[in-house]
């Protein structure tokens, strides 16, 4: 009997084969393992979100909390990374039989999120993937959240222009650790920075690398200007009826209307409680509810401030009042800052224009900080100029503006801040949009006919 071998049959012994052969597993689609794993992600969500909180101990709790936020980071970096390459790709967004070229629309097919929103969003993705990789990264991480990424970009997208692109990535480095609380310039070292906080302190450290202060005031000045000029470019409303006799709303309103606004439905609330009655004794309201919540509160004073809203336009002035400070030499060289009562940073050029307002008090310092004007009457224009100024205008000042005289803010000719009088011949009725060009130093007013003016860019 022969004995056959391996080697007999040419078969090499030395292929390191230990065991019976067994077939390689399929290779899985990038796009099935991503599938995959976001629906574990979503479970072992639902895994920790079946556990009751009551039976969390402090500890868990706040660790709860924290690992949830950054969660929420993560996830918002991803859906941003998923929006850019939809828009690269200039994804069609088959949704249904529908097709739609707009990404940002696409993507609110998908996930009920309003347009521009997302459209926003399209733009941080990009420079968060192109530029802002630092910021990018502490998102990915959970790190930094998103309302401080948009922060970070877009004080870094208005950064001045005389600094390097060095710079500037220095700069967002360093920011980013102070917006996570790992490197803050106060005592809050490990807490994270409010994104309102961090956009005051980005501005600052953006103006203080230039060499001079009158540089970084008017570099300060400028990327309010900007900042204003995007805020009213985002603006936007969505009202939604729920058809259970309430309509649901979003907005996005710059900040000096939101303060404005805020300042208004603070007043409408409902009365406290606890008050005084003329001679000052203490008293109690009994009809005032009780143990309402702010935002309870503020919806009521919104209803109440709708309800009353004028059907034949508003006076020319304003009839919130906002104390608004800045220096005299600032409103005459038109460059910096100012603040309102309310700690909120505005820029001169918004100053220059809310002083025509007679709704405003701007208090104007001199020479160590000392008052040198509370509101003078000298300034604004009276209820009886206002009166006569109809006689001469129906519609704003601006040639084939229909907005109507009494929708209309008053404006100098010549600025009050430049020796401009408050008289009839230096008034012009101005719609909001005008007023706000006239005020923007890339354009200038200049007669058209008669009464009426023009407003033309500067070339430059």
């Amino acid at each position: 009997m022969t004995t056959t071998t391996d080697s007999d049959l040419g078969w090499d012994t030395d292929l390191g084969c230990e065991g019976p052969w067994v077939p390689a597993p399929a290779p899985v689609r990038p796009g099935v393992r991503v599938t995959g794993a976001l629906l574990d992600a979503r479970g072992a969500v639902s895994a920790a979100a079946g556990v009751s909180t009551t039976a969390l101990s402090n500890t868990d709790l706040t660790t709860a909390a924290h690992e949830i936020t950054a969660l929420e980071s993560q996830v918002a970096a991803y859906k941003l990374a998923v929006l850019a390459e939809a828009r690269d790709r200039g994804q069609q967004g088959p949704v249904g039989d529908e097709a739609d070229p707009d990404p940002a629309a696409w993507l609110a097919k998908l996930t009920g999120d309003p347009t521009e929103v997302l459209r926003g969003g399209l733009w941080i993705a990009r420079l968060l993937q192109t530029k802002y990789h630092h910021t990018r990264r502490a998102l990915e991480a959970g790190t930094l959240r998103l309302s401080q990424a948009k922060v970070l970009v877009r004080a870094a997208e208005r950064a001045p222009r005389a600094l390097t692109a060095e710079q500037i990535t220095a700069a967002e480095e360093s920011l980013v650790l102070t917006a996570t609380g790992e490197s803050s310039p106060t005592n809050t070292k490990g807490r994270p920075m409010t994104a309102a906080r961090l956009r005051d302190e980005a501005r600052r450290v953006f103006a203080n690398m230039l060499p001079a202060k009158e540089e970084a005031d008017a570099a300060e000045g400028d990327d309010l200007a900007a900042e204003e000029d995007d805020a009213a470019r985002e603006c936007y409303l969505s009202l939604n009826d729920r058809g259970d006799g309430t309509f649901r709303g979003t907005f996005v309103i710059p900040t000096l209307h939101g303060r404005i606004l805020q300042a208004a439905l603070e007043r409408l609330t409902a009365p406290r409680r606890h008050t005084k009655d003329s001679t000052g004794a203490p008293i109690t309201d009994e009809s005032a509810q009780h143990g309402t919540s702010y935002g309870e509160k503020i919806g009521a004073g919104f209803c109440e401030l709708i309800e009353h809203l004028s059907t034949t336009g508003f006076d020319h002035g304003n009839t919130i009042g906002l104390l608004i400070t800045a220096t005299l030499d600032k409103i005459a060289a038109g460059t910096g800052t100012g603040t309102l009562a309310t700690g909120e940073t505005i820029s001169i050029r918004s100053i220059r224009r809310l002083a025509c307002n007679a709704g405003h008090l701007p208090v104007v310092l001199g020479g160590e900080s000392m008052p040198v004007d509370v509101g003078r009457s000298r300034r604004r224009f009276t209820r009886h100029q206002s009166h006569a100024l109809a006689v001469l205008h129906d519609t704003c000042g601006v040639a084939g503006c229909e907005r109507p005289f009494a929708w209309c803010e008053l404006h100098h000719l010549t600025e009050w801040s430049r020796g401009g009088p408050t008289d009839l011949a230096n008034a012009l009725p101005l719609c909001g949009h005008h007023h706000r060009r006239a005020h923007d130093p890339a354009y200038e007013m200049r007669r058209h006919r008669g009464r009426e003016y023009v407003l033309k860019k500067i070339r430059r």
